[in-house]
Parts: structure tokens; sequence; C-alpha cells
């Protein structure tokens, strides 16, 4: 089935992104040696390694690399941390997962990276989704412009600085789209996580609005 454009409903606040980043995911394995916890002497601390590089990735968390418009810099965080076999051993092993959101570096290229500036005993990329961006020129672009004017919202294009569906739906689909959607994406995977009423049903007009528009 042929599909021409796509409006992913995301939360952006009722802005029209019009690109967002892309994603790399990457593990990193540390490995030591292992003793008794109260001789560490005897051992080497895979823990203490990976608890190194995971500051080392801290220091990328407010972004690396140049910047693209609308959705800045790439950034870079550690989300998972796995290590240590019993309360009483120095560990031989420890695992990290970094979560990096690309602007146009290619996943190889970031794998190398991160294994020169974190010297992982082994590192792998554990997955990638590309960046997307769309022409400000195209029908969805200004089809959403004029539905969110409609609904009484100032028409703001901008960028998604996370990933959505549209990411994959435009590499299989080939298909133009935006990500447009009511509430904050600051407030998206924490305990506050909400959405007005109001905004939700000014949604829906503006859905209902852009494929009026681009049927038209």
């Amino acid at each position: 089935e042929k599909v021409d454009y796509v409006v992913v409903g995301e939360p952006t606040s009722m802005e029209i992104c019009v690109a967002s980043r892309g994603r790399v995911e990457i593990t990193a394995e540390f490995h030591g040696k292992p003793s008794h916890a109260a001789l560490p002497e005897k051992g080497v601390n895979a823990v203490a390694k990976a608890a190194k590089a995971v500051l080392k990735v801290a220091e990328m968390e407010k972004g690396f690399g140049p910047g693209r418009r609308h959705v800045g810099r790439a950034t870079a965080a550690a989300t998972m941390f796995e290590g240590g076999l019993k309360p009483n051993v120095i560990p031989e092993t420890a695992k990290i997962t970094i979560d990096v959101r690309t602007v146009g570096q290619r996943p190889d290229r970031v794998l190398e990276l991160f294994k020169r500036r974190l010297k992982p005993s082994r590192a792998d990329l554990t997955a990638f989704i590309p960046e997307y961006v769309v022409d400000e020129r195209s029908r969805v672009v200004k089809a959403c412009k004029n539905a969110v004017r409609e609904a009484g919202f100032k028409p703001v294009l901008t960028g998604f600085r996370a990933v959505a569906d549209l990411n994959r739906m435009a590499r299989v689909r080939r298909v133009e789209g935006v990500i447009l959607g009511p509430g904050p994406l600051s407030l998206a995977h924490t305990f506050e996580e909400k959405v007005a009423v109001s905004e939700l049903v000014k949604a829906a007009q503006v859905y209902r609005r852009v494929v009026e528009l681009l049927l038209a």
C-alpha cells in the first residue's frame, strides 16, 4: 500500500519537527582479574574500569562534534551498567550500554570514537537508526503549518532531539513526514509524563485538518 505523507504524534508541544536525530547504541565490555574482595590488590576490578568509562561518557552528555540546524549536536549517555558476580569477589567483567544521538555521524565511526575514548576490552554496535530530514517546502510541512495556525498555535519549525517511528518509515517506505504532537518531550519517560486534555483535543483537530488539506 502506497503512503505519501506521514505525521507522527510524538510530544513536540505542537511544534512541527522537520528533522530528527539518529540513534546508535553501543555495548562496551571491560575485563579484569577476579580475587577475594578482602585482597583487592590481588585482582583487577572490571567494575572500576567501567565506572571510569561512564564518567568519560558523561562528559559528552552536553554535546560533541559539529551541530546541525534544528537538532543541535550529537550527545551520548551511559544508560545501563552490569557487573560483578558476588558481593565478596573483585569483579572480572563489567558492561555498559551507551545511547548516542547522532547528527550525521556514521555508526562505524561512532563505534571507533568510543573504542578510542573508553578503551574497552570489547565494544559492539547493537542498534542503529538513521536521522531524518524533510524538505521544509514539502506539502506535508505546509499543511501542518496551516493546520497549526488555524488551531490557534504559532507555527514553529524545529527539530526532534529523540528518534521516532518516522526515522524508520522514511527509510523503508520512502515517505515525507513530520513529527507533531501534544505535550513536551521534556516530560517523556519521567514520573511527571502527561498531556493536557485541551492540547490533546486541539491536536486531534490539527491532524484532521492536515488530512483535509493534503487531500484537497
